[in-house]
């Protein structure tokens, strides 16, 4: 074809016309904090996410993987619905000094600088967190509102007690031996 009558397409346009979709066996693939980890025809291998924040938002789901296999370079990873992104091959640290290559420092300071990155964003997630424990919001919505860290986690369920306790109340409380239950009734004083 002349230059001009050329079309170039991207990654992603390439493998969802041409690639060939992974299935291990109806099962999706999950990614998990290493990323993307396949096998595929014995062989295993290791996509790392391209953005830092990814790492936050989709560690957990499942997806499919659809790969080329004249170049495993690069695969698209979906989930049909919401996810979509080209992964590409894991570039792996080396662990002694004699391994090192040129430009190995400078890639190990820029995934420092991605970690250090996350960890701020965690934190200012956790801060946002806090001071909603702190405020009028009810503590209650906020335990059933998902994973918490430790701490906040604590404070809100010691304001939910604060807010339930009363001086003596009436409190059914279950017993469970290995074969029958028993009920008492006791007043317990909080």
């Amino acid at each position: 074809m002349p230059l001009d009558k050329k079309r170039p397409i991207t990654d992603e346009q390439f493998l969802l016309t041409f690639g060939i979709k992974h299935a291990p066996q109806g099962r999706g693939i999950t990614i998990t904090n290493r990323g993307v980890e396949v096998q595929i025809g014995n062989t295993q291998y290791g996509f790392d996410l391209p953005e830092n924040w990814m790492y936050n938002d989709y560690v957990g789901q499942k997806v499919n993987v659809v790969y080329d296999p004249y170049d495993m370079s690069r695969v698209l990873v979906t989930n049909e619905k919401d996810i979509r992104f080209i992964a590409t091959t894991e570039q792996l640290q080396p662990r002694a000094l004699q391994d090192a290559y040129t430009g190995s420092r400078t890639y190990l300071n820029a995934v420092l600088a991605e970690k250090k990155e996350q960890v701020d964003s965690m934190t200012k997630a956790q801060e946002k967190r806090h001071q909603l424990v702190n405020t009028a919001i009810d503590p209650e919505a906020i335990l059933k509102g998902g994973v918490l860290v430790k701490n906040i986690k604590g404070m809100a369920e010691q304001k939910f007690i604060e807010q339930q306790q009363a001086p003596h109340r009436n409190t059914k409380i279950l017993l469970m031996n290995e074969t029958t239950y028993h009920n008492f009734s006791a007043t317990i004083k909080l």
